[in-house]
């Protein structure tokens, strides 16, 4: 069952908890009927619930789950309630015996249809189309957080000569060693790496931001190199290859990409994948584009 926990806060007044929230940090995400998604800096989120039923506010968690109707029955059978007037349909609130409330919602999360080959969704992005840039690959919450892994697209694929592999080493390292020794970021990043393409990199971080509010920290990255007297970590004990780089050129590879992120900070393409819907046939079967 793929389910998923987090905090809930169902109030008569939820108007000013959403206030009082958003003052101490929290930013405002999506604003349903009648419920509200808040999230911090460190991408820990919450739910307000305004309800009508409650006398008092109550502090509760909320479920999300792709099998809704069984985690249902299987609470229902545990001696919870339903509050709500009507039948269960995409949440519904339910009381345990001992107070516990808990909104159980139906997972609206979109999940890819696979081609018959296992090929992976992130594979469905146009490649033919892919600009240089920084772009959102996929966002996973673990546990009541969320982690976001981006896509620092260096050269353009299919397209340009990809970046040479000793020259992609060396940025490796230097990059990892600037995002590990940032003050302001160092405590965020999980884990930076390059592509099997060796067409950009792979920036994991804590948190769920959007690419423009990363985009100084990559540009900042980038040109960093620029400043690189030797490639840090290329001793034999801290390398597996350690033979294996090439600092000018990383140099040349890192300052044409950040005078390219420079020029097109308002060029919403380097910050949006491009992406075409998948042709289905009359007897199903999927193409994707790439």
């Amino acid at each position: 069952m793929n389910i998923n926990f987090h905090p809930l806060i169902m109030s008569q007044n939820a108007e000013d908890i959403v206030s009082l929230l958003e003052e101490l940090g929290f930013e405002k995400q999506n604003n349903g009927h009648d419920d509200v998604r808040l999230k911090d800096h460190n991408g820990f989120f919450l739910d307000v619930v305004q309800t009508e039923n409650a006398p008092q506010d109550k502090t509760g968690i909320c479920i999300s789950t792709d099998r809704f109707e069984e985690a249902y029955s299987l609470l229902l059978g545990k001696g919870f309630q339903n509050t709500n007037t009507a039948d269960a349909g995409q949440s519904v609130c339910l009381v345990s015996p001992s107070g516990l409330a808990v909104l159980l919602c139906r997972n609206q999360k979109e999940v890819p249809e696979e081609a018959g080959d296992g090929l992976i969704p992130s594979f469905s992005v146009d490649h033919n189309e892919i600009v240089p840039g920084i772009f959102v690959s996929r966002e996973d919450e673990v546990g009541s957080s969320m982690i976001t892994t981006y896509d620092i697209r260096v050269t353009k694929p299919n397209k340009e000569p990809a970046v040479d592999v000793a020259a992609m080493h060396s940025l490796e390292h230097i990059i990892a060693t600037f995002l590990r020794n940032d003050p302001d970021w160092k405590n965020e990043v999980i884990y930076w790496g390059p592509m099997g393409c060796l067409t950009g990199f792979y920036l994991i971080l804590k948190g769920s931001r959007s690419p423009q509010q990363i985009y100084q920290l990559v540009l900042d990255a980038f040109r960093s190199v620029a400043d690189a007297e030797s490639v840090p970590g290329t001793a034999p004990e801290n390398c597996g290859h350690y033979l294996m780089h090439d600092l000018e050129m990383a140099k040349f590879y890192a300052a044409k990409f950040a005078d390219y992120l420079a020029a097109n900070a308002e060029n919403p393409r380097i910050f949006e994948y491009p992406k075409k819907e998948r042709l289905i046939t009359e007897d199903g079967q999927h193409f994707y584009d790439s």
